[in-house]
């Protein structure tokens, strides 16, 4: 990695990144979001905060990203298809195929449903024990039936 060791201050200002903001010098971090900039005062995607950190256009990561707590936003995307709420996805998990979508429990589907219109589960419980709602499938006797009244 290189360093700044050798090099003067005018020769590298503008590769350094800073929060400064006009007439709040030297404040460092603060609750409110402060945009990165360059040493010439480009702006960054990136804004900061003691709590957040914003990105504004794409943001690639190369490995696995690791939440505490909600993933959220209009799109969502995953190179492997596999969005899930552990990353040996022992628990549920959604696999987004190119002709189907998939729910899962580990390794098992439990749903998919496909681009041809097919649904396929894996298995149906009998009745539920605490009634039917409307639109429940329901597995009686090896048939699949679909609950139109309660």
């Amino acid at each position: 990695m290189a360093g700044l060791g050798d090099n003067t201050i005018q020769s590298t200002y503008g590769d350094i990144l800073n929060i400064l903001k006009d007439g709040d010098p030297n404040s460092g971090i603060l609750g409110s979001l402060k945009q990165v900039r360059d040493g010439k005062g480009n702006d960054t995607p990136l804004s900061m905060s003691t709590s957040s950190v914003v990105v504004k256009g794409t943001l690639t990561v190369t490995d696995q990203i690791n939440a505490d707590s909600e993933i959220t936003g209009t799109r969502i995307y995953s190179t492997n298809g596999i969005i899930g709420k552990e990353s040996n996805l022992t628990s549920a998990s959604v696999f987004l195929g190119t002709s189907h979508v998939d729910l899962k429990t580990g390794n098992d589907s439990i749903l998919s449903a496909r681009s041809t219109g097919e649904v396929r589960l894996k298995a149906l419980s009998s009745a539920p024990s605490s009634g039917s709602s409307l639109g429940d499938l329901i597995n009686q006797s090896g048939t699949l039936m679909v609950c139109v009244s309660v």
